[in-house]
C-alpha cells in the first residue's frame, strides 16, 4: 500500500506501507483514521493507522479456509463486520469491534436467502447490511438481498 500526493502535476508516491500477506480489499473507517485491509489466504484483516502510516494491529479472523468475500465498516465506526462464506446453507456476517479488535458474536448474521455471498457493505443507518451474492441451486441467478438488523 502507499500515500499518494495529487498536489502536482502527476501523482507522486510519499510513503509506502509494507504489509505482509496479500491484500485483496480495504475499507476505510469512517473518520478517515484507519483502514482495514483483508489479507488472502490467511484469514485476517490488518488495520492500519493512517495517521501514522504504519500496522496498528492484526485481527486474526479464524476462518480456517473459508473464504471471506467482503468487509465493510459501520457508519460510526464502532463496528467491522466480515462476510465469510460457510458450510452453513447461506454466508455469516461475523461482527467485530473496532474498539478491542475482538469478535461480538451476538451481533453474528447467517439469515441471508443466498448460497454465496460475494459482496457486503452497511447502510448509512447503521442497521441494514447490502448484500450481493448468488444461488446455483433453489431460484438461481444473482441478487442484491437488503437485510435490517
Amino acid at each position: 500500500m502507499g500515500r499518494l500526493d495529487l498536489a502536482g502535476a502527476h501523482p507522486a508516491v510519499v510513503r509506502a506501507i509494507t504489509s505482509p500477506g496479500f491484500i485483496d480489499d480495504l475499507v476505510l473507517a469512517p473518520n478517515g483514521s484507519a483502514v482495514y485491509a483483508q489479507t488472502k489466504p490467511e484469514g485476517r484483516i490488518q488495520v492500519i493507522d493512517l495517521n501514522t502510516d504504519t500496522l496498528a494491529t492484526t485481527i486474526d479472523l479464524h476462518t480456517g479456509f473459508r473464504q471471506i468475500a467482503g468487509l465493510a465498516v459501520s457508519p460510526r465506526g464502532s463496528r467491522l463486520y466480515v462476510l465469510i462464506q460457510t458450510n452453513l446453507p447461506s454466508p455469516t456476517v461475523a461482527a467485530y469491534s473496532t474498539a478491542t479488535d475482538r469478535p461480538v458474536p451476538k451481533e453474528d448474521f447467517v439469515e441471508f436467502d443466498l448460497e454465496h455471498g460475494a459482496t457486503l457493505t452497511v447502510g448509512p443507518d447503521g442497521h441494514t447490511f447490502y448484500v450481493t451474492g448468488a444461488n446455483y441451486n433453489d431460484n438461481p441467478g444473482t441478487f442484491l438481498q437488503i437485510v435490517s438488523f
